[in-house]
């Protein structure tokens, strides 16, 4: 079973980029649950930063110093329908784990 990881970058100018990985969900773990889990460990219950748990950075081609920053915003976690041909690596146990993790700065600093 797997599970997809929706997120978005959304720039100051309200321009959205979206964005999703395919997590193997080995313990079983129902998708509401790490959903909570999640919520509880972003700031403001909708904000991350991409690099600090390792999630591929969303950004615009070109650069706007007014309006680009590092936030990503969470959007969704739900069971993979159909994965395709690409595998995923990551289980969704450790996914969860960084999440703990990196809050813990993110709550120190926002």
């Amino acid at each position: 079973m797997s599970v997809v990881f929706k997120y978005l970058y959304r720039d100051a100018g309200n321009n959205k980029l979206w964005g999703d990985i395919i997590l193997t969900n080995r313990s079983d773990i129902d998708v509401q649950s790490a959903e909570t889990t999640i919520r509880s460990s972003l700031i403001d219950e909708e904000f991350f930063i991409a690099e600090q748990i390792e999630v591929p950075v969303l950004s615009f081609d070109s650069h706007e110093p007014d309006l680009d920053h590092g936030w990503h915003e969470f959007h969704s976690i739900t069971d993979a329908v159909e994965i395709g041909d690409d595998q995923p690596v990551r289980d969704l146990s450790d996914f969860l784990k960084d999440f703990k993790r990196a809050s813990v700065v993110w709550k120190r600093t926002s």
